[in-house]
């Protein structure tokens, strides 16, 4: 087995710490990019409400939607 020094095993942490903040990173990103979006914030009853507010939806949907969302 040949030896690699002392800067063998110091790249090899340096790649392992690299690796790891940029799985960090991604994950951070992957959060943000959901919460700026709003698919983590808002509760579908909140969606629900505001599609019925601006008229997208009746009130029979509304309701029949709310009660698939409510199981």
């Amino acid at each position: 087995m040949p030896y690699c020094g002392y800067m063998g095993g110091g790249w090899m942490l340096l790649s392992w710490i690299i690796g790891i903040a940029a799985l960090a990173g991604l994950v951070w990103l992957g959060i943000y990019l959901a919460q700026r979006s709003g698919t983590l914030s808002e509760a579908p009853e909140k969606i629900l409400k505001q599609r019925y507010a601006r008229g997208e939806i009746d009130g029979e949907a509304y309701h029949r939607m709310l009660d698939e969302v409510r199981r």
